[in-house]
């Protein structure tokens, strides 16, 4: 029994561990995001830690089974919650899709257990294998679940529906199904764990869409912006050039003004004149 309570608190260590580091990773923290970071991992390590000792030396394992969802569950939600600088279902999702990931592992442990039940060490290496690897699946996941965060107002709960009903689901047949038949578990988990799968494609596709459209939205915008200025360009230029065209005319009148005063011997009228007309010039210059 000993034994039994050691390797399920190590099985349970590894899960959390894993799946920790999954929220940690996906979870845009309040400013300062150092001290938020900070509290969020102090609760929920503590959390972990209370669970594991209670199943080392309290018999807790079956327990735990079925109202994990409240003692470790929950706390990961409400701190998450709390210490995001998102709220609401948004946030909900990052930690239903490190359940998801979990069932994906623990659906691996069970499979590898049942096909070698001789091997003590079978169950943890098929975690660990699969938590590896999905690591890098949350890794290729997270910019596009940061963007979604900010673009997207609406239709979190049904994106967060799928994953959760699958770990409801899963834990069902855990608390059910296992003991009696591990190997039916494993191809009903499966099925449920495929199922969901595709649902993440369909999210990732759908967030790929959002992304595009948001794009192109911008584009547009920038384009805009853009034949506005040329426009706004293109009709001072007009406006210049017509400009231009008027003095080019009055400089034949100016240059008789100017003869005719130089005739005259009025010298003091031609500097005027001159100063007059150069300023009009320079007025130009500026405009351009």
């Amino acid at each position: 029994m000993v034994y039994n309570n050691y390797m399920n608190a190590l099985m349970v260590l590894l899960t959390q561990m894993f799946l920790g580091s999954y929220v940690l990773m996906l979870t845009e923290f309040r400013e300062p995001v150092r001290i938020w970071r900070s509290i969020w991992t102090a609760v929920i390590v503590s959390v972990v830690c209370i669970n594991i000792l209670l199943i080392l030396f309290f018999d807790f394992l079956d327990i735990y089974k079925r109202v994990g969802i409240l003692t470790v569950t929950l706390p990961y939600v409400l701190m998450t919650l709390l210490c995001s600088r998102y709220k609401g279902l948004r946030v909900v999702f990052n930690i239903c899709t490190c359940l998801w990931i979990g069932c994906i592992g623990n659906a691996n442990g069970i499979a590898a257990h049942a096909l070698m039940p001789e091997n003590v060490w079978i169950n943890v290496a098929a975690r660990s294998a699969s938590y590896f690897v999905l690591y890098f699946v949350v890794r290729f996941f997270k910019p596009y679940y940061s963007q979604m965060l900010q673009l997207l107002d609406k239709g979190w709960g049904t994106l967060c529906l799928i994953p959760f009903t699958t770990f409801i689901l899963t834990l069902c047949m855990i608390n059910n199904l296992l003991q009696e038949e591990p190997l039916a578990a494993s191809v009903i988990i499966y099925g449920i764990m495929i199922l969901c799968t595709c649902s993440y494609i369909l999210i990732y596709l759908f967030f790929m869409r959002v992304l595009q459209e948001y794009e192109l939205k911008n584009s547009r915008e920038l384009i805009n912006v853009q034949i506005a200025a040329l426009e706004r360009q293109s009709e001072s230029n007009r406006e210049i050039n017509e400009k231009m065209r008027i003095q080019r005319h009055d400089m034949r009148h100016q240059w008789i003004t100017v003869s005719a005063l130089i005739e005259n011997g009025d010298k003091r009228a031609v500097l005027e004149f001159i100063d007059t007309v150069q300023r009009q010039l320079n007025g130009i210059d500026q405009e351009q």
